[in-house]
């Protein structure tokens, strides 16, 4: 499968690296999230691509996803912003440009482990 696809299974979706636009939790994070120092994504969506309590593979391990709420813009605050792993508002308005349509959610996730495939 093309490392740029993103292809979703029964309750997991599966992110494959690089810069694929579609993954919910950018590889640039993966260290932060190993490290367990972020763990809430903003993103904007037109639905949603995880479930509450559903799991996700990513290049930091699988992740339990904890809550996915839709969001006013406006009520993200800069700590939120810099929780997310952001360095500021103008970074997450930068991600954020990339898509024309959706609305802003906030996904909180725990670390799991490492790749449940991969043991």
């Amino acid at each position: 499968m093309d490392p740029e696809v993103c292809a979703s299974g029964t309750g997991t979706l599966i992110c494959f690296p690089k810069n694929c636009k579609t993954n919910v939790i950018k590889t640039r994070f993966s260290a932060l999230i190993q490290a367990r120092r972020i763990e809430t994504a903003i993103r904007k969506s037109t639905r949603p691509s995880v479930k509450e309590n559903g799991t996700l593979i990513t290049a930091a391990g699988q992740l339990r996803i904890t809550s996915v709420k839709k969001i006013n813009y406006e009520d993200n605050t800069d700590k939120e912003i810099i929780d997310a792993g952001y360095s500021g508002r103008e970074a997450l308005d930068a991600e954020l440009s990339h898509k024309d349509a959706g609305e802003i959610y906030k996904i909180t996730f725990k670390l799991e482990g490492e790749d449940p495939r991969i043991n």
